[in-house]
């Protein structure tokens, strides 16, 4: 079982032991990786929570905001305009607020043990300020800030879910653990009845 997350990704590029989602809810198995392209139109991914699919993977830029962008896209499909940069901030700002649920899993690169205060506060700029990974703890302080389930299927393995506490349907993300060059990646999962009704989004 993979860690809940892990420390000191500055951009997609960098290598990472195990870089799957840690399971918080598992709900299944994924589907079959797609093929990357502009508008991936690959098979897609079935939903493992039912017999319906749950969509095809839209593709986002691998510039280190994937999982930013594609819960921003998330969001956007059911009428919530939310920024990156507002999803980057919030979630640096309900980790700060919320030390207490977050600093067991980050690890200090210095002492190799748990982050101190200050280290914990360093890394909250990064998430707010910078295009550093974003992984399960921040999506599982997304989920608080937006109120809402969020699903991450994968190619191979459980997918996961964090905030189960929530109602409202999940955000769909499909998780690429080797896609491009770049490594790992996060996808918006678009059902293929809205898939032609999306090329005007642009995210920000």
């Amino acid at each position: 079982q993979a860690e809940p997350n892990k420390q000191g990704r500055e951009t997609q590029g960098e290598e990472e032991a195990d870089g799957r989602p840690a399971r918080e809810g598992d709900c299944g198995a994924g589907g079959e990786e797609p093929v990357p392209s502009t508008r991936s139109r690959g098979p897609g991914l079935q939903d493992p929570a039912g017999s319906a699919e749950a969509g095809h993977p839209r593709d986002t830029l691998t510039d280190g905001n994937c999982m930013y962008k594609a819960v921003e896209h998330q969001l956007h499909l059911v009428g919530t305009k939310k920024s990156m940069k507002t999803l980057r901030r919030d979630a640096a700002e309900y980790m700060l607020a919320n030390a207490e649920e977050f600093l067991p899993f980050l690890t200090s690169a210095s002492s190799g043990g748990v982050m101190t205060r200050e280290e914990f506060e360093e890394y909250c700029d990064k998430v707010s300020g910078t295009t550093t990974w974003g992984g399960q703890l921040e999506l599982r302080a997304l989920s608080h800030v937006c109120q809402v389930p969020i699903r991450v299927v994968q190619a191979s393995g459980p997918c996961i879910e964090v905030g189960l506490e929530y109602s409202a349907p999940p955000l769909l993300l499909s998780y690429h653990r080797h896609m491009y060059e770049m490594g790992e990646h996060y996808n918006s999962l678009v059902p293929a009845a809205e898939e032609a009704t999306q090329d005007d989004f642009v995210t920000h």
